[in-house]
Formats: C-alpha cells, sequence, structure tokens
C-alpha cells in the first residue's frame, strides 16, 4: 500500500509542478520600448500603458485584458490581450525569456512584441 501512495503523491506532486514551470514568468513585468517611447507594465489581467506619443497614450492608461502563457516548450511565453480604451482595437503582447538590451546598455531578461493599434508592432524590453 506504502507504494501506491507514494505514486499517488508524485503524480500530484506533478500535476502541480508541471504547470507551476509554464507559469516561470514574473507576475508583474514592466516593459518599455522607443521609436516610439512607451512603456507596459503587464499585472495579472491589468495592464498600464504610457507613452509621450498622443496616439498611443491614447489607448491607455489602465486597460482590461486576459493573461496567459502559452506552454509546450522549454521557453514558455506569455501572452496578454485586451480592448485599447479608446476602442479602436486590442493590445497584444508576448514575452518570452531571452536576454534584451535597453537603450542605456543594460540587459534585462526578458523581450516583448506589443501589437498596437494604429501602430503596428514594435520591440521591447521587460523586467
Amino acid at each position: 500500500m506504502f507504494p501506491v501512495r507514494c505514486l499517488a503523491a508524485l503524480a500530484l506532486a506533478l500535476a502541480v509542478a508541471l504547470p507551476a514551470a509554464a507559469q516561470s514568468l514574473p507576475a508583474t513585468l514592466t516593459c518599455n520600448g522607443q521609436e516610439p517611447f512607451w512603456s507596459l507594465t503587464l499585472a495579472g489581467d491589468r495592464a498600464k500603458l504610457d507613452a509621450a506619443n498622443p496616439e498611443i497614450a491614447a489607448l491607455g492608461p489602465d486597460i482590461a485584458g486576459k493573461r496567459s502563457v502559452i506552454g509546450g516548450t522549454s521557453q514558455p511565453v506569455l501572452h496578454w490581450r485586451g480592448r485599447s480604451r479608446d476602442g479602436s482595437g486590442d493590445i497584444v503582447a508576448w514575452v518570452r525569456r531571452a536576454a534584451c538590451i535597453m537603450p542605456s546598455g543594460d540587459s534585462v531578461p526578458f523581450q516583448m512584441l506589443l501589437s498596437l493599434p494604429g501602430t503596428g508592432p514594435v520591440m521591447g524590453c521587460c523586467q
């Protein structure tokens, strides 16, 4: 009976550990990009968008969305989608763990591809 309990405990531990591994991205990420200059903070299903460009600034600042993690690979990808505040379209972000060099020369651990309505995709770095 003891080995069966051990196997059941191992199965339960794996069932809990595997989704946790797929979620190995931080709960909150702050990302920045330039040309155009923007900042996006993702915290669960909420995002805060700041930008000097008035067309991008009109999309936020506070945006409700949905966060999910695309697993099944050695490098999970965070996917976040929300509707722009002005209703012009969806804001979609993909974040992956990969070294990213900031304009200051500092290296941070995450890269972001951000799709904004009216501007197309932009790249940024996150920490």
